[in-house]
């Protein structure tokens, strides 16, 4: 990847981070694509922007959004933002409350095999990629009789 490239020590991720606003059912509401060096709070403001949904008043969000920042973008856009904090338990992977749906998400872009490295060379490409996967997945939810193939083509479904 020639674009934008950072390591984060605290969640171990080297390349990009992929910041998701998800609904209740695990639909992509907004993205933003950063390099991992970029702090998770420092970007809240820009995905709270590019959300089109009007009607979200309520963010669950994990330890990485703590702050006066994140705290301060969603009250100026009148969300209420709260932080879900599980046990620490050391080795172990606890599920924690409302936040199934964003790793149920992050797994679903994951299936995709071009979006589990970074092979793009900007974060814009990245971006597009995986609203052409939430595409894939949601089509067929709005017309059953649609079949969309592995390749990203959408054919008719049977008859």
């Amino acid at each position: 990847m020639a674009g934008e490239r950072g390591f984060d020590g605290a969640k171990k991720v080297d390349g990009l981070k992929r910041h998701i606003l998800v609904d209740a059912g695990g639909r992509l509401l907004a993205m933003h694509a950063s390099a991992a060096k970029v702090q998770d709070r420092a970007v809240f403001a820009d995905l709270l922007g590019e959300n089109p949904c009007t009607t979200v008043a309520h963010v669950w969000a994990d330890r990485g959004y703590t702050g006066q920042g994140p705290a301060a973008a969603a009250a100026a856009v009148g969300i209420k933002l709260e932080i879900v904090c599980g046990p620490k338990l050391a080795g172990t992977f606890v599920v924690q409350a409302r936040r199934w749906a964003v790793e149920r998400t992050t797994g679903w872009i994951n299936r995709h095999r071009r979006l589990v490295r970074q092979h793009e060379a900007t974060l814009t490409a990245h971006e597009a990629f995986i609203l052409l996967s939430q595409t894939r997945l949601l089509l067929p939810r709005l017309d059953p009789q649609v079949v969309v193939r592995q390749a990203l083509a959408v054919v008719p479904g049977p008859d």
